[in-house]
């Protein structure tokens, strides 16, 4: 799951709104970004799970970097 289409500035911060195995509907927001300009909500692309977080609060994050693993009802 990259950030890319989300990515304004530098981010930040990171709060993960799901944890580790457990399940979001889509359009539920999963995860806060801040950056240097703004603080927003990332909504789940589709339904499934977070199978991985690979990205923490505070790892630094490039455009296109993978931030999590997700297991999708598409697979």
């Amino acid at each position: 799951m990259p950030l890319k289409r989300y990515l304004i500035a530098d981010i930040y911060g990171m709060f993960w709104h799901v944890k580790k195995d457990e399940e979001f509907v889509e359009g539920n927001d999963i995860m806060e970004v801040s950056t240097n300009k703004a603080t927003f909500n990332i909504s789940a692309p589709s339904t499934g799970k977070l199978i991985e977080i690979l990205v923490q609060e505070g790892d630094p994050v490039e455009p296109g970097d993978a931030i999590a693993t997700i297991d999708t009802e598409d697979n």
